[in-house]
């Protein structure tokens, strides 16, 4: 049985006649045969402000992510500033967008409303109006060969699948479940020495070094330690082996944030459990909420795949590959959707197909990377 499509129930939400007006909207469009998204009933009320509002972004945005359409309610002198925001990127990945406005004190609308929202939101004004709309839209549904996944296709997708079974991949080199390193403090350590720099001249001797000089870094609490009775300087010394103490303070606050994440683990396997659950709840999206500055999009997903998430990194290699097959430039997100599924199609896992394109693709002379035994347990992958 086909199960049904999911429907994000946008709107302000502060008063209770607000959550009220919102909870009547979701009940329509569960009485039209959709499941529904109603932020306050199932990511919560977030607090005015403070770091505590993270993860309820992260939930709203995920769930953006998932949603098969929009249903917004844009009542008021002007729509609220959240629903706006949730429409616009709703908007940006494709999403049908249904806006129901029944406000009286506006004389003309939706003329009056903002050009913004009335060229892109399919705007109505009754109950009646919006079951209209939620049945066309229940028996418009795109089939398989038509539905678009933010900026592409299936026929994207079946095309990028033909290009990477015609390069005859090896895909058999890496499993995601020994992906990585032993401890989060490798992991780090790999991501951040791996930003614009070569793998396999850079980053593979100084994690292999550290590695051997320093075992008694087990847990994030150590390497932060570490960083405070040295310093910047010297710690980039003897951790990153250079004198580039951007990265160095970079580095450290990567661990100080993934230490957060995993407050009170006192084992290695409970540490990196705890980041690895944190990550595979994050999505890509995840990198929004992380707070690091200096950890774009890549980054965060190739230390997802360090702690052990099978996705896929957007670095200039993936999205140089899908934009060539494909013939347009490509967004990120949209090339790590493309990758994960076309993985899907092949059968076999993003991190997989993700580090048999890097082997092709980051060498001209098609040489093979570093074997994991060079790192011991330590994954390879930039």
């Amino acid at each position: 049985m086909r199960r049904p499509l999911l429907i994000y129930v946008a709107g302000p939400l502060y008063t209770p006649g607000d959550r009220h007006y919102l909870c009547a909207i979701d009940a329509v469009c569960t009485d039209c045969g959709f499941r529904t998204y109603l932020p306050h009933r199932d990511g919560g009320l977030a607090p005015s402000s403070g770091r505590r509002t993270l993860s309820f972004f992260s939930s709203d945005v995920s769930a953006l992510e998932d949603c098969y359409a929009v249903v917004a309610v844009l009542n008021g002198t002007d729509v609220d500033s959240g629903t706006a925001w949730e429409l616009g990127y709703a908007y940006a990945r494709g999403k049908p967008l249904i806006g129901i406005y029944e406000d009286t004190r506006v004389d003309n609308p939706p003329a009056d409303l903002n050009l913004m929202i009335t060229n892109s939101v399919r705007v109505i004004s009754s109950e009646a109006q919006l079951r209209r709309a939620l049945t066309a839209l229940a028996s418009g549904r795109p089939g398989v060969r038509e539905k678009k996944h933010g900026n592409y296709d299936d026929a994207d997708i079946a095309r990028l699948a033909t290009t990477v079974k015609s390069m005859k991949l090896d895909l058999s080199a890496t499993e995601p479940a020994r992906f990585g390193h032993e401890t989060a403090v490798l992991c780090c350590l790999d991501a951040v020495l791996s930003i614009h720099r070569n793998y396999r001249r850079f980053v593979v001797p100084r994690v292999v070094r550290f590695r051997s000089e320093h075992p008694d870094m087990r847990l994030l609490g150590d390497m932060l330690s570490l960083y405070d009775r040295l310093g910047p300087r010297e710690f980039a010394h003897v951790v990153t082996q250079s004198r580039d103490t951007r990265r160095a303070e970079l580095l450290h606050s990567v661990c100080a944030r993934l230490r957060d994440i995993a407050s009170g683990c006192p084992t290695i396997e409970e540490e990196k459990k705890a980041i690895r659950d944190w990550m595979t709840r994050a999505g890509a999206i995840g990198y929004l909420t992380f707070g690091v500055k200096g950890i774009g999009l890549a980054t965060f997903q190739y230390l997802r795949m360090l702690f052990g998430v099978s996705t896929v990194k957007p670095d200039v290699h993936i999205k140089r590959f899908v934009g060539v097959s494909l013939g347009r430039p490509i967004r990120d997100l949209d090339a790590i959707g493309l990758i994960e599924a076309v993985a899907s199609r092949i059968g076999t896992e993003p991190t997989s197909l993700d580090h048999a394109l890097w082997k092709r693709l980051s060498d001209p002379s098609q040489s093979e990377p570093p074997n994991r035994e060079d790192l011991g347990d330590a994954g390879c992958d930039s």
